[in-house]
């Protein structure tokens, strides 16, 4: 069917098909032409199941021998000659057939990265233990479905294929087997053994059968086309790994290359690397390459999803800059099984290219943060969607893979707000302009669905274009839309589908609980709203275009910022740490002028020894972010941290954030009302009258809501802790050997008591028994070396001295007897050098930075504002403080000339130094 230009919804029914006469474009001599056809044949199943034991036996005829094979990490691949599996099954003349047997790892990381290389299978092999029973049968069935998506449109053979079957077996439901094959379209079922070889011939002749020689795409190509192929492929064998295009087109000829040979080389790339047998890449100069082993970029890639999965932050994600470090540590992959270094480079970069082209994981403040990896979290956060009406989605195949594509494609579009994910949860959330969420929800057999939500105060046009692109999404993925429509209320009244869709049809927004009359916004489908709005296909359509643009264009800066670092030379440069505090920053505040004064200050030198410096290790603020905990405060203090981190090459796993009494919000309904305090302490209630108020259990622990959803969780992608008691947390970096432990000092100030700030008792000990086991984890590991020097370093807001300070500070006696040397805190408002540096006994010292944006009114005018610049030497014994303020608000920053040197001379300097 062809395209009605008047109809924008036939644009994706156009189908052009091209056949290029190769011999005509490259003026070659049809005579000097051969076909050559490839089978891909595919094996899937169970980690443990037999896969690589059954392909060895298949590629060399061979019983495994004890402990030769190990579970695949990743894939593997048996290239085979047609005989191999029937003997006689001789090519035809001028014609060149092979097959290529992939054995895919069947461990859960790696999923991820197989369900790119399932297209074009000719068969699939799906291996089972038959002995297992209903529990075998059932993984069948989810690999079946996770096939049939992958391999949608593509006419592929799958076989039954029973392993470990040494002799007969009584044991086999066969009934259940017969079943299986019929429901899953299996052609046949297949008993083998790698040990015995019993089924091996079977199995061989079925695979044969199976390839339908004469259906495979058999692609003519010249002389030319064979001699670059042939070199291709002796470099495979011989086991190179990557190649330069140019080395390549040079190999080729003893002459200059010609357009032809360069067009050549790339048609034929072009024809591998659909294939799956080599992949393009392209170096940062713009330099096309080939990776040749393409199973070394599914090792790579496996690596680097297990390696985000344990990230030590909770965050399935891993620093950009840090994966090019010769010695970041590749999960799965020994030392001494690593490429050269050479080699390796290349094979990242296409490997993390194909992860952030699939949509796996999504660049996000420096890191690589994958949606589906995400654990659920020990201290569950409220999951209750009741507070919209909600639409979701049947699909099944590909879940994951689906899943994390549609969050990345949100993530690009921009056009709904920054993300917050949770495990298998996602919200975009613009401030003031409403919330759209996905959850996806797994059921046994391979099924899911995926739940779209809003928020009350979402607008219509916002709710419409967030369907109809995860219906477009879903639908692009080969996915069965099954539109249904769900409401609970929050007193956990719920409605029938009929009901709410009777009301959607006519044309009601909203609708009300029966039970306790809450009314909740209704939302309707993409079909509906489509034909309500024929304008909101362009709109889909035209977002899809700014993601794929945004797509080609994140993919190239990330290659690029990799190679750059790469390049980098090693330093001796001290570790540098921005300590920042008391932002307070509102919806008015400039935050381009602030970041650009700052900016200046760090890349500038001083005459006082000070270097410029275009790169940070550790960015610390110790609270207030904002003036009075709006979302609009929190969100220009994203701007900033965002833009700073950009500029000074950090991810947000460097970020280390407490917050501080001004991200406080004052809410009257956090306190419930009482007549009677017998079982209260006095600083558990506030009296008003004739009544109590005392905090609400739950709605007491909101009041950070704002700095965790609008700031704290959107950055770093985890929520701040609600429970106070595990408001302590311990942070390491291994490879600088620095622990930061983090707390927050304002879990009792509310609207009633503005100066009782202390930290949870609770929380120390949490956080202390964390950096514990850390270190003791780190060390046994080889992490952190036994007699490695291990540098703590405490955050928290509120001053321990001075007219300000803590009521209660015996905490500091913990601090000192766990080794922490260094404590970094905020709120001082004054230019009293004492409260800016001091210590207190056993080395303890205490660094406060001042004031980086408090207003007038929050600090005598005649009070600059001030920020430490902390470099640590790198054997841990010391550091030097940089005290840096801007005495006017738009006013270039300068030293702090507040210290006695040490040298004798008459003066001071805008530095101290420390030696613990």
């Amino acid at each position: 069917m062809g395209a009605d230009p008047e109809d924008p919804n036939s644009r994706d029914r156009v189908i052009h098909l091209w056949d290029l006469d190769y011999d005509a474009l490259l003026n070659s001599d049809p005579s000097a032409t051969l076909t050559y056809t490839s089978a891909k044949i595919v094996m899937v199943g169970e980690s443990n199941v037999g896969k690589s034991y059954l392909a060895h036996r298949i590629a060399t005829g061979q019983a495994p021998g004890d402990g030769v094979i190990h579970s695949t990490h990743g894939m593997k691949f048996w290239p085979l000659e047609p005989e191999q599996l029937r003997p006689g099954a001789d090519s035809p003349e001028n014609q060149q057939r092979d097959v290529v047997l992939w054995d895919m790892g069947g461990q859960e990381e790696y999923r991820l990265i197989h369900q790119l290389f399932l297209d074009d299978t000719t068969v699939a092999l799906v291996l089972l233990d038959p002995t297992r029973g209903n529990t075998a049968f059932k993984e069948v069935e989810s690999w079946n479905k996770y096939l049939a998506k992958q391999l949608y449109g593509h006419n592929t053979v799958k076989l039954l294929v029973g392993t470990k079957l040494d002799f007969p077996s009584n044991t086999i439901d066969r009934q259940g087997l017969t079943r299986l094959q019929q429901e899953c379209g299996f052609v046949g079922f297949y008993e083998t053994s790698s040990l015995t070889g019993r089924g091996i011939p079977e199995l061989c002749e079925a695979i044969t059968r199976a390839i339908n020689w004469d259906n495979l795409g058999t692609t003519s190509r010249p002389e030319l086309f064979q001699r670059i192929r042939k070199d291709i492929e002796a470099r495979r064998k011989k086991g190179d790994v990557v190649v330069h295009v140019q080395d390549l087109l040079r190999s080729l000829s003893a002459q200059t290359p010609t357009q032809d040979d360069e067009r050549a080389v790339h048609a034929v790339a072009e024809q591998l690397a659909m294939q799956g047998v080599i992949a393009r890449s392209r170096v940062f100069t713009g330099e096309p390459v080939l990776v040749l082993q393409v199973q070394e970029i599914e090792r790579y890639a496996g690596s680097l999803i297990v390696a985000a999965r344990n990230n030590p932050r909770g965050v399935p994600a891993l620093d950009l800059l840090a994966i090019v470090q010769p010695g970041f540590e590749m999960p799965g992959i020994p030392a001494r099984n690593r490429l050269p270094r050479v080699q390796e480079l290349p094979v990242l970069e296409c490997t993390v290219e194909l992860l952030l082209d699939h949509g796996i994981c999504f660049k996000h403040e420096g890191l690589l943060v994958f949606p589906t990896l995400f654990a659920p979290s020990p201290h569950p956060t409220d999951v209750d969607l009741s507070h919209a009406v909600s639409l979701y989605y049947d699909f099944s195949g590909a879940i994951d893979n689906i899943y994390a594509s549609l969050v990345a494609w949100l993530v690009l579009a921009r056009d709904f707000g920054r993300v917050r994910l949770w495990a298998d949860r996602a919200e975009f959330e613009i401030a003031n302009c409403g919330l759209c969420g996905l959850r996806k929800v797994g059921r046994a057999g391979g099924l899911a669905h995926v739940d779209v939500y809003f928020g009350a105060d979402t607008p219509s046009s916002q709710q419409e274009l967030f369907i109809s692109f995860v219906e477009e999404h879903l639908r692009q993925h080969g996915v069965d839309i099954r539109e249904h429509v769900v409401f609970t209320c929050q007193c956990g009244n719920k409605l029938d589908e009929e009901t709410i869709r009777r009301r959607i049809a006519r044309g009601a927004k909203d609708m009300s609980c029966p039970v306790c009359e809450v009314r909740h916004s209704l939302a309707d489908g993409a079909a509906e709203a489509r034909q309500r709005n024929p304008k909101l296909y362009e709109k889909t359509w035209a977002l899809k275009t700014r993601i794929e643009r945004a797509r080609r264009e994140l993919s190239e800066e990330v290659v690029q910022a990799m190679e750059k670092e790469e390049q980098k030379k090693v330093t001796n440069d001290p570790i540098r740490v921005l300590h920042l505090s008391d932002l307070h920053f509102r919806a008015d505040t400039p935050v381009s002028t602030r970041l650009q004064w700052l900016s200046d200050d760090l890349r500038h030198g001083d005459d006082w020894g000070r270097n410029g410096i275009d790169r940070l290790d550790y960015i610390v603020i110790s609270g207030d972010f904002t003036d009075k905990g709006t979302p609009e405060g929190h969100e220009r203090a994203y701007e900033f941290v965002s833009s700073l981190t950009s500029d000074f090459g950090i991810s947000a796993e460097r970020c280390i954030f407490v917050p501080g009494n001004h991200d406080v919000r004052d809410m009257l309904s956090a306190y419930e009302i009482r007549d009677s305090i017998a079982d209260l302490r006095d600083d558990e209630y506030v009296k008003q009258g004739d009544i109590y108020l005392v905090p609400h259990p739950e709605k007491y622990l909101l009041r950070l809501k704002s700095f965790s959803d609008n700031f704290y969780h959107k950055f770093l992608q985890q929520p701040y802790p609600a429970d106070c008691a595990t408001q302590g947390i311990s942070i390491p970096f291994w490879e600088t050997g620095i622990q930061f432990l983090t707390f927050n000092s304002s879990w009792q100030i509310d609207r009633f008591h503005r100066k009782r700030s202390s930290v949870h008792p609770t929380a120390m000990a949490h956080a202390l028994r964390m950096a514990q086991v850390q270190e003791k984890g780190a060390r046994a590991d080889g992490r952190l070396a036994l007699d490695a020097p291990l540098l703590r370093i405490a955050v928290w807001h509120h001053a321990v001295t001075g007219p300000e300070q803590m009521k209660n500070t015996d905490f500091l006696g913990n601090l000192q007897k766990n080794n922490v040397k260094l404590a970094l805190h905020g709120d001082v408002h004054e230019m009293r050098r004492e409260l800016v540096a001091y210590w207190h006994a056993k080395a303890l010292h205490v660094i406060s930075s001042g004031s980086f944006g408090a207003p007038a009114d929050a600090r005598p005018e005649s009070t600059p504002r001030l920020y430490n610049l902390i470099e640590i030497d790198r054997g841990l014994k010391g550091a030097r403080v940089h005290t840096r303020m801007q005495p006017k608000a738009d006013g270039p920053w300068k030293g702090w000339n507040e210290w006695p040197r040490i040298d004798g001379v008459h003066g001071a300097v805008p530095y101290f130094d420390i030696i613990w």
